[in-house]
Order: structure tokens, then sequence, then C-alpha cells
């Protein structure tokens, strides 16, 4: 060209042109920081109020071109449901297996995914949330962090959280029991619950019987001179499912109290 290649020409898109690999006398240069539409560094010495601002709107733009080939969010289930679950990234599979347990419940539910962050389906989203009738937004985190980028992109604020940031997975029939305390009206309650006590088990297990034994019977137990409720779960043998001892765990503090072998 007269003018030569400008790598970073400036377009409606924000998307530059680019010359095949091997192009005959064409040199590709790049640098991290700024540049003009030649790819010349903007610094600290050479400044360019200007150039910056229209560098930047130029990847802005970028974002618009990709926004338009994603595909928005889609309410899966019902659209009457009577609770909206919301979920990002990994939680699609046990947030899907809650709704199944829901339904199973008698409760109507259905999930709302996203598998974009950035950028949003502003628009399409804040459609569908204007609709939901109680909004639950589930997130493996200590600070609902998809619930506030949430209403940063929407405005929409009308939502529940369920966290969970205890190094450990969610599982559904976890997931399911506290949708329907929400439901209900019910406080959060942080005590070691049935399906958690059996998975420190099995760390116990891990740890201290090398895998020999694994949970089965559990049981709480009130009165047990430990100042807390407990679970106490039987240990037996993997192969033979004979058992060899009990395991105490406090309900409210997670404390192994006792490891009682049979033998």
């Amino acid at each position: 060209e007269k003018d030569g290649f400008k790598r970073y020409t400036f377009t409606p898109s924000g998307v530059s042109p680019r010359p095949l690999i091997g192009s005959e006398g064409m040199v590709y240069v790049t640098a991290s920081d700024d540049h003009d539409e030649d790819g010349v560094i903007i610094s600290d010495e050479f400044t360019n109020p200007a150039i910056r601002r229209k560098i930047n709107e130029k990847r802005m733009r970028k974002l618009d071109g990709v926004l338009n080939e994603l595909e928005p969010p889609q309410l899966e289930g019902p659209e009457d449901a009577k609770v909206t679950l919301i979920g990002w990234g990994s939680t699609w599979g046990v947030i899907h297996e809650t709704i199944e347990q829901l339904q199973a419940a008698g409760i109507n539910a259905n999930q709302l995914h996203f598998r974009y962050l950035l950028p949003f389906h502003s628009k399409e989203t804040l459609q569908i949330l204007n609709k939901c009738k109680k909004i639950i937004v589930v997130e493996l985190n200590a600070t609902g962090q998809f619930a506030r980028h949430l209403k940063a992109e929407t405005g929409f604020s009308n939502t529940d959280v369920i966290l969970k940031y205890d190094g450990e997975p969610f599982e559904p029939r976890m997931l399911t029991q506290r949708v329907i305390a929400i439901l209900n009206g019910e406080p959060l309650d942080l005590n070691v619950t049935q399906d958690e006590a059996r998975e420190m088990a099995y760390h116990y297990i891990r740890v201290h019987i090398k895998n020999k034994l694994r949970p089965s019977k559990i049981i709480q137990v009130s009165q047990n001179g430990y100042g807390e409720p407990v679970w106490v779960l039987d240990l037996i043998e993997k192969n033979n499912g004979e058992l060899r001892g009990k395991l105490t765990i406090g309900v409210e503090t997670g404390s192994t109290h006792k490891w009682d072998p049979t033998n």
C-alpha cells in the first residue's frame, strides 16, 4: 500500500485486517503497550490522548461484535416455575439435578445458566429475570460474586443466594434442602449436615485408617457429654461390611470428638 500496512487500523467493528502468514514484504511487529494504527508505541515519552481513546474504543467495539456471536442464556424448565436457580460455570450439573429433586418434591423449578460473563447479554437476561417469581443464585464463593455481577449488568437485585465456601463441591441433596429452606423463610443453618459428616468420615479414614473402612449407618445424638449434638457413624470393612468402630463428629463445631474401635 502507498502508506504502508496498518496492522491496527481503526474499523467500525474494531477488528483490523491481517495479512496471511508468509505474505511477501510483510513484517509483523507488535508491543505490549498502547499503540497507534501502525503499531508505534504510545508511551510516557511519546503520548497522544486522542489515539489512546481511539484504541480503547476500538477494543470495546470488538466486545459488541463478540456479543452478537454468542448465544444468550436460555431458561431451562417451565416458565411459570415457583423458583429459578441461577448458576454459572461448573454449577450447571448440580443445579440440574437439584431441579429434578425439587420437581420430585412437588416444587416447580427451573434454571438459568450463564456460560459467558463478558460480554454479557444484559437485555436478554433482564427480560427473563423480570418474569421469574423467585430467584436464587447458586455460587461456590463467599461473596456472591456473580449475584453482584448480575446486578451491575442488569440493575436487577431481587435475588437470594446460596453460597458454599468450605472447599467442597455442592451436593444436589444439600442444595435441594437449602432451596426449600429459603422458600419456607428459614434462616441459614451452618451446622454440619449428614452428608458433610459422611464426607468428613471419608477424610478421617483416608488419613488415619488408610482406606480400609467406609462409613455406613449414621445417627444424630443430642445427650452425649460433648456439649453439642454429634453425628455418630458406624465405620465398617469395605470387603465384608463388618463393624470396626464408631466415629463421633460434632454437629456445631465439626470436631472429631472420638474414634472408638471395636477391638
